[in-house]
């Protein structure tokens, strides 16, 4: 997605902003796009590459913690894509 686009995002929607994302990233992660075990992306980098707050993005990755895709571990709570860490 280029910087200067929009979120591809639905505000309209029934479904909330931060769940959109969520299902976009769970797609991403289930087609292999972010494989398992990788560092997913930092909050304000999804903020800025989806074009949607800070606080929308940190709704996200909770969203997908709660589905089991995204573990947060070590000291600086780094998030990491479930499956095959290690």
């Amino acid at each position: 997605m280029d910087d200067d686009q929009e979120s591809p995002f639905q505000a309209s929607s029934p479904v909330p902003v931060y769940a959109q994302l969520a299902n976009e990233l769970q797609r991403q992660i289930e087609s292999g796009e972010l494989p398992a075990g990788a560092r997913l992306p930092g909050e304000r980098e999804l903020a800025r590459t989806y074009h949607v707050a800070l606080g929308t993005t940190r709704r996200a990755i909770q969203e997908l913690r709660e589905r089991g895709l995204v573990v947060t571990q070590g000291p600086l709570q780094d998030r990491f894509l479930s499956g095959f860490i290690r």
